[in-house]
Parts: structure tokens; sequence; C-alpha cells
């Protein structure tokens, strides 16, 4: 965008404009000399904000740190601007200002008093002299000190090991609280610390943690600076507390993941990155697919544009299961929820099986006259088998009460009663049409076509062919997700399954619901969210952290 940077300055009592034109995709604000407006005051960070155009228009500032900018008096981190506003960092006031066509942006920078008067009120505020506090003897100073470490060293150590108790006075040089995981060996100093005072090494790390994957199988990721040769201390802090093991710290992902392309890893599909809240890209998704009329995955980003869907190859109509006047059932009307199917389990959900979430209302019988015959689920050549045995017993046994049934078939015959070869090819030949007719009801127009869909396969061995399930368990790409944590939400809050038709659809939600209640560690009014809560480091398959690229 084309931005003009307008210096506001008082010259002899005049005040006096001076415009930069620049061409940039976002206005850095910042102390470096590396920023597009520098402002050099100590309150003001190295790198601490960006201004970016909107695409719908108007303007955005996002802090880079936790240190916030002052918009029209109120302290933000992540604030919408628009002509009039403005930002105070320090002494600087920056105005949003109306353009000249062909201006994309106009930035008025005005210095709201100079470095010199900035010195003069601060040295103001410290009128008092070291002589007239009263310290002026060297023996104040000598005497302040002994307090001090009588105070903070000595007393502390004689108050807690002066029992007698048998603790050890190496206690009192740990720097903080250990974590969970070490807390059980957190006495034992040189087990990690193989000099005293020095930091651990990763050899005494993988002394236990031997199997630790690294970030990538790819060799030119882990060749890159600070990758492979990465220490674990830098991201994993002991004594910082209970759960301080676990790398929270947004910007230990970010460094590297703002920009893929600029570490030399452009062909490896990762896009840039620099915050959950602000420019994360959209999910990537993986989605049941038919292929060769076998079931496989295939990744779907959710961007794309056209409407997401997946070939599960089930009929479900969740809209039906879901409607709020219930569903017809064996037992009656029953109003079903999606916990009827979906349990949580530690890993995510447990599988829907028809054994436990479908058979109570799709009961698989076949012969209004036998109700309490059901055919055996999934196996297809087993269901033909079942019907045709079903039918030639009943044919043979007697008793039928259809009229248009020959007449060997209605009777009812006595024990040890043998059929005349007639009776026999008559029962017989009612079997195998009626068998037939069962089969083409059963495989086509309902039970297994209620939720599958079949095919005739011509073959007579094995006549019909039913598309196989492949229900996905998975959908996230490298990320993680924990219903439980989320236990308190109604599912619709997310998923979208009233209203959903067929079972093709994914009614997995965007990121935009996610940001309704999640942002980056700091933001007020949502939760934070640090990269490691839906992602992984160690995440390699092959390849070990310590151990070359191969």
């Amino acid at each position: 965008m084309r931005v003009v940077l307008r210096r506001l300055e008082v010259l002899g009592g005049l005040a006096v404009a001076a415009d930069e034109t620049h061409e940039l995709d976002r206005v850095t604000l910042g102390r470096g000399t590396d920023q597009a407006v520098q402002l050099p005051d100590m309150r003001v960070t190295l790198a601490h904000a960006e201004i970016r155009l909107q695409p719908g228009g108007g303007y955005r500032v996002e802090c880079l740190g936790d240190n916030p900018v002052w918009v029209n008096g109120s302290a933000e981190t992540d604030a919408a601007l628009g002509t009039g506003d403005t930002i105070d960092l320090g002494r600087f006031r920056l105005t949003i200002g109306v353009p000249e066509p062909g201006d994309d942006l106009l930035l008025e920078i005005e210095e709201r008093g100079g470095a010199r008067e900035e010195k003069g009120r601060q040295r103001g505020a410290y009128k008092m002299t070291l002589e007239q506090g009263g310290l002026r003897k060297r023996r104040w100073a000598l005497g302040s000190a002994t307090f001090l470490l009588l105070t903070l060293l000595v007393l502390p150590i004689v108050l807690r090991f002066g029992s007698g108790d048998g603790r050890s006075l190496d206690a009192a040089w740990i720097s903080g609280p250990p974590s969970a995981a070490h807390a059980g060996f957190i006495g034992s100093c040189n087990r990690c610390h193989a000099t005293p005072f020095a930091a651990v090494k990763n050899e005494a790390c993988l002394a236990c943690h031997k199997a630790q994957p690294h970030h990538s199988d790819r060799a030119d990721m882990l060749a890159l600076a600070g990758m492979g040769d990465a220490r674990c201390g830098s991201c994993h802090q002991e004594h910082t507390g209970r759960n301080g093991l676990v790398a929270r710290s947004p910007e230990l992902c970010t460094t590297c993941h703002a920009d893929p392309a600029g570490l030399s890893m452009a062909g490896g599909g990762l896009m840039p990155v620099h915050r959950f809240g602000g420019d994360h890209p959209p999910f990537s998704l993986s989605l049941a697919t038919l292929k060769d009329g076998k079931a496989a995955f295939h990744e779907a980003r959710q961007d794309e544009g056209a409407t997401l869907h997946e070939d599960s190859g089930l009929i479900f109509p969740h809209d039906v299961h879901l409607a709020a006047k219930g569903i017809a059932s064996p037992t009656g009307n029953r109003v079903m929820a999606c916990a009827d199917c979906h349990v949580p389990s530690a890993t995510g959900f447990v599988p829907v099986r028809m054994a436990e979430a479908c058979v109570s209302c799709h009961q698989l019988d076949f012969d209004p006259d036998r109700p309490g015959r059901r055919l055996p689920h999934g196996q297809p050549d087993e269901v033909v088998s079942v019907i045709r045995d079903h039918y030639a017993r009943t044919a043979l046994a007697g008793g039928v009460k259809e009229p248009t049934a020959p007449e060997a078939v209605r009777l009812i015959r006595r024990p040890g009663e043998v059929l005349t070869l007639a009776q026999s090819q008559a029962a017989l030949e009612w079997a195998d049409a009626q068998a037939e007719r069962t089969l083409e009801d059963v495989f086509t127009r309902r039970v297994c076509a209620e939720c599958h869909t079949v095919t005739h396969s011509g073959d007579a061995a094995h006549p019909w062919v039913v598309t196989p399930v492949r229900l996905n368990t998975t959908y996230l790409l490298g990320a993680r997700f924990d219903h439980r944590a989320h236990a308190s939400e109604q599912c619709s809050r997310c998923h979208q399954a009233n209203a959903s038709k067929l079972s093709s659809d994914v009614m997995l939600p965007g990121i935009a619901s996610c940001r309704e209640c999640h942002s980056d560690p700091g933001t007020l009014n949502r939760m934070g969210s640090a990269c490691v809560d839906c992602h992984g480091f160690h995440t390699a398959k092959h390849a070990l952290f310590g151990e070359p690229a191969k």
C-alpha cells in the first residue's frame, strides 16, 4: 500500500510538516532502526506494533508483544482504526489522517516534548540526594549490605535447615519449584547438571528421553540453524513451577512459522502464521473419499471456496434423527440427542458402531411372521445365506399363512410326516422365489438400503455389493482437539447437525468459530490459547531428537 508519513515539528514557533512516501505492505512501529516509523523512546519496544490495511476498508493496529498501545486514550493490543483516530506510544502521538487520492494511508507523527525535556522531567522527580537522605557515611552502606545478607540468605537457610530433619543444604540453591515430571529426583542435582551452576546439556536430557521424536522427518528442516542443534532447555525450563516444562510461549513457534518461505521451506506446504487471533490459516481437514470402490482419505482446506463433502459410504440424515418432535422407533417415539451416538473418549470419541448405536432402532428383521429373526450386520454374503436358509426351513416345516403359497407349504405337518417328491419340489420353488423377493427388498428398498448404497454384482456366488463405510475419527491434520474441555458447551454451538440432510456434509466449524472464545495469550475478554494447546512439537515419526538428519 502507498503510505505517506507526515512528521510534525515546531521550529521557531511555527508548525512544520515533512512528508515521506513509501510502498509498504504494513507500517511497523517501534524503537528499532529497522522499523518504518522509528520512535526513540525507552517505553517503546524494538518492534512494538504494526498497522495493516483491512480488505474491507479501514486499518488495524496489532501489537507484536504483550505491551499495548493507547488508541484514543484506551490501552489496546489489537484494534480497528479509522480517520481521526490517535495512537499514543511513549511521548509520540500518531494520527490517522485523510489520504490524498492515490494514497492508502496518511499517518501524522507528532513528538509531544523532546528527549531533552523528557530527561529534565525525570531528573526533577528525583531531587533528593544521598546526602539529604542521610546515607553519606560508608558505614551505612556496609551496614545495609550486611543486613540484607543476613536477612535474605543466612536467616532463610537457618530457619529451613536448622531443624535437624536431615534435609540437604543443596536445596538452598534450587532456583525455583520443580516440575511435576522431575519432582522425584529434584534433590539429585548432578543427574542433570553435570557441571555445577552450568546450563543442562542435551545429553543429560536424552539420557532418559532416548526415544524423543524430532519436530519433522525432513532433513532440510532439521538442517536449519537452531533446529537440528536446538537445546532442550531453550523451550523446557525447569524450576519454574509444576507445569513449567510445557513451553507455552507462542514466539517459540512463530519465530520460524511467521515466514516459512524465508527459511527455505516454501515447498513444504506451510502457511505463514504470526498469531492465532490474526493471520492463522484456515484448518486443513482429512476427509473420507471413495476411490475405485475403496475407502481412502484426502486433504482439503476450509478456504477452498466450494462446499466440502466426504464420502463415508453411509446414508445418514442428521436432521431426521435430531428432529425436535422425535423419530419413530420399535419402542415408540424417541427424541434423540448427539450424545446418544457420539460418546467422548480420552482421544476424541468412541467410534460409532451399529451394534451399540443403531441396533435399538434398526433391528434388521426381514420376515413379518418371524420378527425375532435378525440379519447379521456387515456380511452381505451371510445375509444371503441366512434368508435362503430361513425360507427353505419354513417351506419344509409348513404352516405358512400366505394364501398364494403352495398347499404343501401351507399345511401343518405332523412330526415324522414325509413330503412327496412333488410337494418337496413345490415347497423349494416357493422358498427360492420368496428368498429372492426378500433379498431384493432387503438390499434395495429397506434394511440395508436405508443406510447403505447397494449394487447388484451379477455374480451368483456374491450377488450383492455394499459400498464400504469409513467413518472419520480424526478430521484435523497436524492438530488436536479435546471435546472434554468443551463439555459445558452445546454441540449445536459449533456443529449445525440439526440442519444437515446428507451424511456427506462436513460440519466442522471454521477458525472464526474458535476465535469467538479463543485468542492469543494476554488478550482481554477471551481465553488465551498458546500454539501448544492445539499443536505438538515432537511430531516426527522417524527422526529422533539429538540425532543428525539423514
